[in-house]
C-alpha cells in the first residue's frame, strides 16, 4: 500500500501553497489520489511527481495550457521538445525586445 499525503503535507514537501495545488486540480493538471470522507485531498507519489514537473515547467514560464497539452499528450518527449523550442523562441524574442528598450 502506497503512502498518502494530505494537501498540506504535499505543499510543505514541494514548497508550494495549498491554493496552488487546488488551482492545478481545478485546471485538471493533477487530481488527488483520493478524497477522504472529511473532504480532504490525499496525494500519492505519482501525483507528487506530477506536481514537481508542473512546478518545474511553470518555473520555465510554460503556460497552464502548454503544460496541460504536454501532460495529456501520449507522445510525451516529442511534444516536450517542441514546447521547449517554442519557449526558447519566445524567450529570445523577449530578450531582444528588452534590449531595444
Amino acid at each position: 500500500m502506497s503512502r498518502k499525503y494530505s494537501i498540506g503535507d504535499v505543499a510543505r514537501k514541494l514548497n508550494m501553497m495549498t491554493r496552488t495545488i487546488r488551482f492545478y486540480d481545478q485546471k485538471n493538471l493533477v487530481k488527488p489520489e483520493s478524497i477522504g470522507e472529511n473532504g480532504y485531498r490525499y496525494y500519492g507519489e505519482e501525483q507528487i511527481q506530477r506536481l514537481e514537473l508542473i512546478n518545474y515547467l511553470r518555473g520555465l514560464n510554460f503556460s497552464i495550457k502548454q503544460i496541460k497539452q504536454l501532460l495529456n499528450d501520449q507522445k510525451g518527449s516529442d511534444s516536450l521538445l517542441l514546447l521547449f523550442q517554442k519557449q526558447i523562441e519566445e524567450n529570445d524574442a523577449q530578450i531582444a525586445d528588452l534590449k531595444q528598450k
